[in-house]
């Protein structure tokens, strides 16, 4: 089984039991892009779980209402995303839909793309310290306190991590914002 590609999108697909089974031609050349590709390559993730991916005790719980729902209903979810490079941001649609015996197919289009200058803390191969950052796994603002979210740049300068000798490690979460829509969007299935 394959993906159902189309113009500028790229797609993976999971089996009933969870597990990536195919990636579109598309993927690679995204994960490049996104100083990923080593990581992403499809030799490391097909037939690994979805679940190694995700990182996020919300994002998580997110998916797996998702998953059970379109498996239930075998209708999709759109859910707008960003994946930025550290040197542009990216908007995205991930359209997340039931395919044949409980396969399902996630595909995401570029909307659009903004350039910016290089964030250091978005580069992926940068020495990094013990401590952690978490960043909205949807809009890419970061927890700067308990529940308050900036936009990266922001955050950087109200955290003043460039005073600091290594830049923290990044996790992922999902902001209250981001959950909620989610969640609107699970209950319009």
């Amino acid at each position: 089984m394959e993906c159902q590609e189309t113009g500028g999108s790229c797609c993976y697909l999971i089996d009933g039991k969870d597990r990536i089974v195919h990636v579109s031609d598309t993927w690679l050349e995204f994960a490049q892009e996104n100083e990923a590709a080593e990581s992403c390559h499809p030799d490391k993730i097909l037939n690994q779980s979805l679940w190694d991916f995700i990182d996020g005790i919300e994002t998580r719980h997110l998916y797996e209402i998702v998953l059970e729902k379109i498996r239930r209903t075998r209708r999709s979810v759109r859910l707008p995303f960003r994946c930025d490079a550290p040197d542009k941001r990216r908007y995205l649609e991930l359209r997340i839909t039931a395919a044949q015996n409980d396969t399902i197919e996630f595909s995401s289009t570029v909307l659009r793309e903004e350039a910016r200058d290089t964030v250091e803390l978005l580069k992926a191969d940068i020495p990094r310290s013990e401590e952690f950052l978490k960043i909205c796994s949807m809009c890419k603002k970061v927890e700067v306190t308990k529940n308050f979210w900036l936009d990266v740049e922001a955050a950087i300068a109200a955290l003043r991590l460039f005073e600091n000798s290594k830049l923290p490690k990044i996790s992922h979460g999902l902001c209250r914002e981001c959950f909620r829509f989610g969640l609107a969007e699970i209950e319009r299935l």
